[in-house]
């Protein structure tokens, strides 16, 4: 038992988004076209009225740079996933250490597009906060690091043993 070396657990994080159309409405955030957010000066600047970017649109830009930060640092203690929730929940990655990425979640987003109009009644978040309890109770799928209990012994030969 002294060669070995125990593995943490690895914690987990579930985001839920609301994908309603109260999301359409603009926020206060503007696209910067002048690359420097510096306010032209002189006659070859062009005045632009600016452009606002939408609450869903500040939404995936905040979750997106969440999980770039958590995958960067902590690539194999944390894991994230993602849902989207309107008039049901829509899962957008897994717990499979494939699916977390960045590209991941970019494309399964695209394939979201924007908050519709006509689903106002039929939203609710309540739909993405019990697939995200669910999700929490899944096990995460094994590999060589962690098993289902989330911890695992490794051995300075290579073998290991499970912890529970």
């Amino acid at each position: 038992m002294a060669n070995e070396k125990l593995i943490p657990p690895v914690k987990r994080t579930v985001i839920v988004l609301d994908h309603s159309s109260k999301f359409q409405s603009l926020s206060k955030q503007h696209i910067d076209f002048d690359g420097g957010g510096k306010k032209g000066k002189g006659k070859g600047s062009s005045a632009v009225s600016p452009v606002f970017k939408s609450s869903w649109t500040c939404s995936l830009e905040a979750a997106v740079e969440y999980c770039r930060i958590v995958y960067d640092i902590f690539p194999t203690e944390y894991m994230v996933k993602v849902v989207v929730s309107d008039d049901s929940a829509h899962i957008v990655n897994s717990w499979s250490y494939e699916q977390q990425c960045v590209p991941q979640l970019l494309k399964s987003f695209a394939g979201l597009g924007p908050p519709k109009d006509d689903n106002e009644e039929d939203c609710s978040i309540m739909h993405g906060l019990t697939s995200a309890v669910q999700c929490l109770c899944e096990p995460i799928p094994q590999n060589s690091k962690t098993n289902q209990t989330n911890s695992a012994v490794l051995r300075q030969d290579g073998s290991s043993a499970s912890q529970t």
